[in-house]
């Protein structure tokens, strides 16, 4: 450490600094010369120095300037010489002595500058280790703590299936294995087991057989005619809907990571960033249709595209539109019901036009294409036309079924909106896909008995 080596004394630093003392500091502005640019004095064996931006338009230094020098930076301290530097602590530097203030310390975080009440790291959270909420209001633990058990209850119903569909073929092969062991010619693989065991221990050939339990009657409550065991019946939907926020980049995140495990009726995308240069068998998804798609006529951004299982029914509308309007409708036919699906992106330079042309129309698409209800998915950014959309859902009876966040940002900007009851209509978050920003949405959706007359002939 410098210290007292000629007739320049070393100048101790301005009162009232915080923080430990450094080794060696600016006889100006007393912070530390380490890592910084700094003049010696013009005398060489004295012990002060200064920072250069410490000089203005000085390009030397001398220590009889330092009042001087203060003044200029607005540092009113006055110019106190320093006998001796006191000797540092064993292991680290002197630590520069300050009243304590207990009016502007936290107890908190142990600092000085603020308190307890407005400290930033009072409300952290030791979810996402973000600051501003708690782990109890953190919207990203409540957001996978939804996809977890929407995960759990799907596990439970299939291992359930699974096994009432193992009781099922055990029963069958019994039935079948029977007459092959038992010496009853007239026995039929229908009969039921309590008749066969019953037969057997009166021996009594001659009596009749009566099928109380057959095959057909322990399967009806459980499996329903038509309908293949394990197959999803058409009066429900499934729909994953997602900003993607780039098709061509995030196709593989969107189906291997939600499409192979859910196998959805309808995969909803929007801001594909596609063109006329993609082909249209891109991304080609084995069982399902081509995509279908709205790109942006003008740029590389925007754009949907929708694909549908292969055993859905739908038909697309051909809408009369603006081309600028990045809208899609489809016709769904599902437990002899119809429904109108639009998929919508609206961004935020078309202000609430989309909503507007919803609005208008949409009483008129449901009675041309003869639909009882309606399904409205994508990327809205309704947060930024509230009225508009509230306008939207208040005219036409809709209720918007995401009540969770949607973006990263903590806002839900991706609704599905329908005039279904909230009772049938289930909607859970997913993990976002690839790069996107924006959470996955997966809709399940119970097909109920049609809307009232007013939207069919």
């Amino acid at each position: 450490m410098p210290g007292d080596v000629s007739h320049h004394r070393l100048i101790a630093r301005p009162p009232g600094l915080p923080g430990y003392q450094p080794g060696r500091w600016c006889a100006v502005c007393g912070k530390t010369t380490s890592n910084r640019t700094i003049i010696d004095c013009s005398s060489g064996d004295c012990p002060n120095t200064s920072h250069t931006n410490c000089l203005g338009d000085n390009s030397t230094f001398d220590c009889c300037e330092v009042s001087a020098l203060r003044t200029a930076q607005g540092i009113t301290s006055p110019v106190v010489y320093q006998v001796a530097a006191a000797e540092p602590p064993e292991g680290g530097a002197a630590f520069h002595a300050e009243p304590f203030d207990s009016r502007d310390y936290c107890k908190t975080c142990g600092r000085n500058g603020h308190t307890e009440n407005n400290c930033l790291r009072r409300n952290k959270c030791t979810h996402c280790l973000r600051v501003g909420h708690t782990a109890k209001e953190c919207r990203t633990r409540i957001a996978q703590e939804r996809e977890e058990n929407f995960l759990r209850k799907i596990s439970t119903e299939q291992a359930q299936n699974n096994a009432l569909l193992f009781k099922v073929s055990v029963d069958s092969f019994l039935l079948l294995l029977i007459p092959l062991v038992l010496p009853y010619p007239s026995l039929s693989p229908v009969t039921g087991l309590q008749d066969i065991r019953h037969t057997h221990h009166t021996h009594n050939h001659s009596t009749p057989l009566t099928p109380t339990h057959t095959l057909s009657s322990r399967l009806t409550p459980f499996i329903q005619p038509g309908v293949m065991p394990g197959r999803k019946s058409r009066d429900q939907l499934t729909i994953i809907s997602a900003n993607v926020r780039g098709l061509l980049t995030n196709i593989g995140d969107l189906v291997n990571s939600h499409v192979i495990p859910r196998t959805p009726d309808i995969v909803a995308t929007v801001e594909t960033f596609m063109n006329e240069s993609v082909p249209d068998n891109f991304g080609h998804m084995k069982g399902y249709t081509r995509w279908h798609r709205r790109d942006r006529t003008h740029g590389t951004f925007g754009g949907v595209a929708v694909s549908f299982h292969k055993s859905l029914s739908v038909q697309p509308l051909d809408v009369d539109l603006p081309n600028h309007l990045e809208i899609m409708f489809f016709k769904i036919w599902a437990q002899h019901q119809t429904v109108l699906l639009c998929v919508c992106y609206r961004p935020q330079w078309q202000g609430s036009e989309p909503i507007v042309f919803l609005q208008t129309h949409l009483d008129e698409l449901l009675q041309l294409h003869t639909c009882n209800h309606v399904i409205i998915v994508g990327d809205m950014n309704q947060h930024l036309v509230a009225r508009s959309f509230e306008e939207l859902l208040t005219v036409h009876g809709l209720f918007n079924h995401v009540d969770f966040p949607t973006h990263i940002s903590g806002s839900s900007l991706d609704p599905v909106v329908s005039d279904l009851p909230d009772s049938v209509v289930t909607c859970s978050p997913l993990s976002a896909v690839g790069s996107s920003d924006h959470m996955a949405i997966l809709t399940l959706i119970q097909i109920t008995p049609q809307r009232d007359g007013r939207h069919t002939h």
